[in-house]
């Protein structure tokens, strides 16, 4: 069954991919670490050509006091999973996807954080559409430091449009960023702007006209 479920995967992926420029298809299970003793098999990959597309799940979890090879991830623009950060502790390089522009999960949120100390996980500012069909779409809960600022928080919160579920249960204090409002507000904005210009212009040439 799950060997069904990661070929069904795999082919959306390469069938989305094919639209999308250069790609690398890999697995979720290929970017995984779940112990120190992965971390190597993970370091291999960095003589491989990079990952785009991804797959099955991402998952980090049960890591202490290491650093991993986080230019494994720098590729990454999509995930067809969820990518799960679980149980570390002291991670010293910063698990960052830089390149990362979409996440279709399907049973599980799209980003889990949980049980973590001395871990920043970010994304970069390509990140624009996050899908599932679970009813949390981000779940940052159990960490003993603050994974994510108030930048991370309304970036997932415009990629999770229109259900922007969040569970988190850290200090961030956030303001959520209201597109809904601020693009009829520009809008307006623009239309006002141009109907300005339209009327100096027209001042203009009647001006030199008499």
């Amino acid at each position: 069954m799950l060997s069904e479920v990661y070929k069904t995967l795999l082919l959306a992926v390469c069938c989305f991919s094919a639209v999308d420029g250069f790609r690398n298809v890999c697995s979720g299970s290929d970017l995984s670490v779940r112990s120190n003793l992965d971390v190597k098999q993970l370091s291999e990959l960095l003589k491989e050509d990079p990952c785009t597309h991804v797959a099955g799940d991402v998952v980090i979890e049960n890591l202490t006091d290491i650093a991993i090879p986080i230019e494994v991830y720098k590729r990454v623009r999509h995930v067809h999973g969820s990518i799960i950060i679980a149980n570390n502790t002291n991670i010293s390089s910063p698990i960052h996807f830089p390149s990362l522009r979409s996440i279709n999960a399907s049973l599980l949120p799209c980003i889990l954080v949980l049980f973590n100390e001395n871990v920043k996980f970010s994304v970069g500012g390509q990140f624009s559409k996050a899908l599932t069909q679970h009813p949390i779409k981000f779940a940052v809960l159990k960490n003993k430091n603050r994974v994510i600022d108030m930048n991370d928080y309304n970036l997932w919160y415009l990629a999770g449009h229109p259900a922007r579920t969040f569970l988190i249960d850290s200090s961030l204090s956030a303001e959520i960023c209201l597109e809904d409002v601020f693009k009829p507000l520009a809008g307006i904005m623009g239309f006002l702007f141009v109907a300005l210009a339209s009327a100096l212009s027209t001042i203009l040439f009647y001006d030199r006209s008499n």
